[in-house]
């Protein structure tokens, strides 16, 4: 069941070479922060987006922040992604075998736990509160942010400070509610 609600330079590489554009901040610990930081343009969104997709098939409870898109956004990628169509099939009309693989999997995917809140501004303090209230609500077994250079924070001065401030208010997020976080970060190669 589906359910809406209102630059690291730290980054090690996780793949190198040719084969994959992102880099990603392990954790030794099992419930953590995981940072996803691919550079700019580099689908950190679809790829969460798969990860979300194959734990949620496995019956997993799943709360998402999307600062950078609607749920409504997220959920065609999800349909669309579930019915092998390709994004680009929207721009003109589909077959009427391709709209009953979409009406399939939206009816599919609207089954899963998954709670999306498609907020367009939240902040540092915010974002690990509706984390908090979607684990009590829907019970919620891992969080995705999408994406932490969104989060807004009128304490912070410079852009390393916010990321700072961020990233400590999720890892106490994390302990608090002993559930992993997965954030989505755009990695400056440049930093």
């Amino acid at each position: 069941r589906c359910s809406t609600s209102h630059r690291t330079s730290t980054c090690r590489p996780f793949l190198r070479g040719r084969l994959d554009p992102f880099h990603v901040e392990r954790s030794t610990r099992i419930k953590d922060v995981l940072r996803i930081c691919p550079l700019h343009g580099g689908g950190k969104t679809s790829f969460a987006l798969n990860v979300v997709a194959n734990m949620a098939r496995r019956g997993i409870k799943i709360g998402v922040i999307s600062i950078e898109m609607s749920a409504g956004e997220l959920l065609e990628r999800l349909y669309a992604n579930e019915a092998g169509i390709a994004l680009d099939r929207f721009e003109e009309p589909m077959t009427d075998e391709e709209v009953a693989r979409f009406e399939s999997a939206r009816a599919y995917v609207d089954k899963w736990n998954l709670h999306i809140d498609e907020a367009t501004l939240q902040t540092i303090e915010s974002a690990p509160k509706m984390f908090e209230k979607m684990r009590k609500e829907f019970g919620i077994e891992i969080g995705f942010l999408d994406y932490i250079e969104l989060l807004t924070d009128d304490a912070s001065r410079t852009a390393t400070e916010r990321m700072t401030r961020s990233s400590h208010a999720l890892l106490r997020t994390v302990h608090h509610l002993g559930i992993p976080l997965v954030v989505l970060a755009q990695f400056n190669r440049t930093a």
